[in-house]
């Protein structure tokens, strides 16, 4: 799938959305914007006008902003977007309030900015420490779609309007079902395999670290790893590095991941047995 590349009209930036795309530094152009992994690692070069708001690579998660919280900031303390390309490789929350702020951001001063500040730092927040910080916003769950939808700038764009609707004040739709989910986690140094549905939120509930794995689209698996917080005595890189060895595209941070993210919006093709084996092992290393 080749980048698709549109200015929004009246924003003044010009969004460039590849699913699954992993740009490098030397790649983007100047007055670049990369968002929530599209670059690995957050950068600032103000020379040359290169951002990458990332808070998966290349930091502590516990103390790093999710990508809407940088945007935010970056816009209250100077960053002026008009002009930029803006790199996106995936639609959630996160990204999609990221590029939304970036398209408008006079919203942040002035009138319903107290508002909407709010919901961002909500969304943030649990986008950044997972779903035990709070009680998510109902936004995240509007604008982060099942993993069985392929990502698309069609999407993004939809996405984009559900957030302009919560703007100007107008009805949203209800909140989707979670999807079904198998969850994964030790107990007793044995591997349980039971329904999550609810995802992480409710694999928490069972235990502090895990995998959850959803339907993706072409027959393959979205599987998400993650440990509730830092402070969980789990080391989620070994496993994305265990996984990589198997599958290359494994990635994400210090408290959570995720399996690769194709053009053609499929995901792993790693089986369940194999996802639980490497969990076992690596949670055996960790606690030798």
């Amino acid at each position: 799938m080749r980048a698709v590349t549109s200015t929004a009209p009246g924003s003044g930036i010009k969004i460039v959305f590849e699913c699954g795309r992993t740009w490098r530094l030397d790649e983007l152009p100047p007055r670049a914007i990369a968002l929530d992994g599209a670059v690995r690692g957050p950068f600032v070069d103000v020379a040359r006008g290169i951002y990458s708001f990332d808070h998966h690579d290349g930091c502590i998660r516990h103390v790093t902003l999710s990508t809407c919280e940088q945007v935010r900031d970056a816009l209250l303390v100077g960053l002026d977007p008009a002009g930029f390309s803006v790199f996106v490789n995936d639609v959630d929350a996160d990204t999609v309030l990221s590029t939304w702020l970036l398209q408008h951001p006079q919203r942040l001063r002035g009138e319903g900015s107290a508002r909407l500040r709010r919901m961002l730092h909500r969304v943030g927040r649990v986008d950044a420490l997972g779903p035990g910080w709070g009680r998510a916003h109902p936004l995240t769950f509007l604008t982060t779609p099942s993993p069985s939808v392929v990502r698309t700038r069609a999407l993004l764009d939809s996405c984009l309007a559900l957030v302009e609707r919560w703007w100007r004040g107008e009805k949203l739709p209800p909140l989707p079902p979670p999807p079904p989910a198998t969850g994964l986690w030790l107990q007793q140094g044995r591997v349980c395999r039971a329904p999550v549905r609810g995802g992480l939120r409710t694999l928490y509930r069972r235990a502090g670290f895990g995998v959850v794995a959803f339907q993706a689209p072409l027959g393959s698996t979205a599987y998400t790893v993650g440990k509730q917080s830092e402070f969980i005595d789990f080391d989620v890189p070994a496993f994305l590095a265990a996984c990589n060895a198997l599958e290359p595209g494994w990635g994400g941070g210090s408290t959570i991941g995720g399996s690769p993210r194709h053009p053609d919006g499929s995901r792993s093709r790693l089986s369940l047995d194999a996802v639980a084996a490497v969990l076992a092992d690596v949670t055996a290393a960790t606690r030798t």
